[in-house]
């Protein structure tokens, strides 16, 4: 249910859901999930909430710390998918 100033704009395989001045897009990732990211979505985000993510409205700081992560192991693609999105490994 949309209640508020809150609306949506469906696209492709996602959504743009649009509150309180700012807008949160996803994609649907394999079996209807909701929490996938890459590095271009993490920026659009920072850019959306710049007092609160400064650091991240640089490209390039975000990337070298996106890439840092998956160094890691912390977030994968979920193999066999066609999906381009990372999901947070447990």
């Amino acid at each position: 249910m949309v209640i508020g100033d809150v609306t949506y704009e469906l696209h492709g395989i996602g959504c743009c859901v649009y509150l309180s001045g700012i807008c949160i897009d996803f994609d649907y990732g394999p079996d209807g999930r909701v929490d996938g990211f890459d590095a271009w979505r993490l920026y659009i985000y920072a850019c959306e909430l710049p007092k609160r993510h400064k650091k991240y409205t640089s490209k390039e700081a975000l990337d070298h710390e996106f890439n840092e992560y998956l160094k890691l192991e912390k977030a994968k693609k979920i193999p066999g998918s066609m999906s381009n999105l990372y999901f947070i490994q447990p």
